[in-house]
């Protein structure tokens, strides 16, 4: 790809506020298709919308994308990068709106002019390095499965574990509390700790263990297959084939089959 050369003539302390405003400007071409402006647009959102959030969260059961910088990011970058923005606000606005790849390109060309203009380009492209580094570092800990995060798929109302490969598609809005990419849109994220997770699935599976047991008791003799199905319709999305199988052993001492009635031999 060629890259478009910069006119410094066209050049204004303008620009200088756009590219220091990043997340609310746009870059276009000019007429003759060898120079790029950068022009401001005026649709773009307000950066104070972001509310603290008072209620007890856990990092086991699930953070709120809006929280979640203060429990899974880097906190020295975190924390470098809200000094450089001057607020908390600035900075999940910037975390949550990636510099166009057009701007970026811009401002690259800019960082060798030895003016004001490249010492204010400098100080933003440095900027937008410390984002893009905390924010893949968090994309790879979910990719890894170090992290595991939930949400819907309207119209759907069942919380939904979002596969780890998924992450490498998908563009968080920790404004938002929203993630698109890859043709999936999720809401209401929760980002929790692996172990976390899997303490929840352990306590389900004891859940439907007792229920199991409760149900055995009946002397009703069911199919495997069926005890499922109650299963599932009972505890919902939290009620996987694995934890069920768990289950299952626990209460039946074996995979499969036609459980034996209690008390039988």
């Amino acid at each position: 790809m060629k890259i478009p050369s910069i006119d410094p003539g066209r050049i204004t302390r303008e620009t200088l506020d756009h590219l220091a405003r990043l997340g609310r400007t746009t870059v276009v071409c000019g007429s003759s298709g060898s120079q790029v402006e950068v022009i401001e647009d005026t649709t773009a959102a307000p950066i104070e919308r972001y509310e603290q959030r008072s209620e007890t969260v856990d990092p086991k059961t699930g953070i709120a994308l809006p929280a979640v910088p203060e429990y899974f990011f880097d906190q020295d970058k975190w924390k470098e990068l809200i000094s450089r923005l001057g607020d908390r606000e600035r900075a999940l606005h910037r975390i949550s709106n990636p510099d166009p790849a057009a701007l970026v390109l811009v401002r690259r060309q800019l960082v060798e002019e030895q003016s004001a203009i490249g010492t204010k380009a400098r100080e933003e492209e440095a900027g937008y390095c410390l984002c893009h580094s905390v924010r893949e570092k968090f994309r790879a800990q979910l990719i890894s499965g170090q992290y595991v995060a939930t949400g819907f798929q309207p119209p759907s109302i069942v919380r939904v574990i979002i596969p780890s490969e998924l992450h490498r598609k998908l563009n968080f809005n920790f404004e938002e509390d929203v993630a698109m990419g890859g043709g999936y849109n999720f809401i209401a994220i929760r980002i929790a700790t692996a172990s976390g997770i899997e303490h929840q699935k352990s306590d389900v599976s004891t859940r439907i263990a007792e229920w199991l047991a409760e149900r055995r008791t009946r002397q009703v003799e069911e199919l495997k297959k069926t005890l499922l199905d109650a299963a599932c319709r009972k505890f919902g999305d939290d009620c996987t084939t694995r934890v069920f199988d768990a289950a299952y052993r626990q209460v039946y001492g074996r995979k499969r089959g036609r459980p034996r009635k209690a008390g039988a031999k």
